[in-house]
């Protein structure tokens, strides 16, 4: 039967994946023969020194980093541990890897631990209550591990499952007679977004860019160089609105939906 002690370890360890340090049961009124009894007996599984699985948990690499960011001051879910829980693709899974203070010494079994020198407060979130380095930081932080190539591969797709193509939306809930029939972005924003229009740029339309873009990608040494860098403004000027007419329309296409 458990005592009033194990019920209060329960408590407290339930907030914190049924991890107890021995600092945290000491205070909750445990002695060292308690807590030697309690391992020898099976009811805790030692996770580390000091460091305690005080309920029937399956031990797994989930749980040595839970421990492992519980038990070690500043540790946060890094590198691999941190792309598995972002769901990132091409990179290993079931490691459990954290980040600590770079001048700290802790090792701790079953966990791999980097000691990264620039982590600032604002490259880490929290996941399910745990601190994790943010996709920009981890993405940064697995260069260190892989090729640019694979790294490069993870984000293309990990960028690519979060984007949402709206040609399709327009194309089968949206019309307006103005289309004429076509569905190009600058057909469609004439009338769902008046006023936007690439009319004051250099390259108004994809086929012209494409053009350019492959003068600039596999000729450049060609191109003089003056000529190169009004080349590269132009493409520039080109994708940003590109980019600000799918935002505008995005904004209009919720406008719609909303009176819907």
């Amino acid at each position: 039967m458990p005592t009033s002690l194990d019920r209060r370890a329960l408590e407290v360890a339930a907030g914190q994946r049924w991890i107890l340090t021995r600092a945290e049961a000491y205070a909750i009124g445990y002695t060292s023969e308690i807590i030697a009894y309690r391992l020898q007996s099976g009811t805790w599984q030692s996770i580390r020194e000091g460091c305690y699985l005080v309920a029937p948990v399956k031990r797994d690499p989930r749980v040595y980093l839970e421990a492992a960011v519980h038990a070690i001051e500043g540790a946060i879910v890094s590198h691999e541990s941190a792309a598995e829980l972002y769901e990132m693709k091409y990179v290993p899974r079931g490691l459990a890897v954290v980040s600590v203070p770079p001048k700290t010494t802790h090792d701790f079994p079953g966990v791999i631990i980097r000691r990264p020198k620039d982590l600032a407060p604002d490259h880490i979130e929290e996941i399910d209550g745990m601190p994790v380095s943010t996709v920009l930081r981890t993405s940064f932080d697995l260069t260190g591990v892989y090729s640019y190539a694979r790294v490069a591969r993870i984000l293309d797709d990990a960028i690519a499952a979060k984007l949402i193509d709206l040609h399709p939306v327009v194309k089968n809930h949206v019309y307006h007679p103005a289309f004429e029939g076509s569905f190009s972005l600058k057909d469609i924003l004439k009338p769902l977004v008046p006023g936007l229009d690439y009319e004051d740029l250099e390259i108004e339309e994809g086929g012209a860019a494409s053009v350019k873009l492959a003068r600039l990608m596999f000729v450049a040494h060609l191109i003089p160089a003056g000529e190169r860098d009004t080349l590269r403004h132009d493409l520039l000027e080109y994708c940003k609105r590109d980019t600000w007419a799918t935002v505008k329309l995005l904004e209009r296409l919720r406008e719609l939906a909303a009176a819907v």
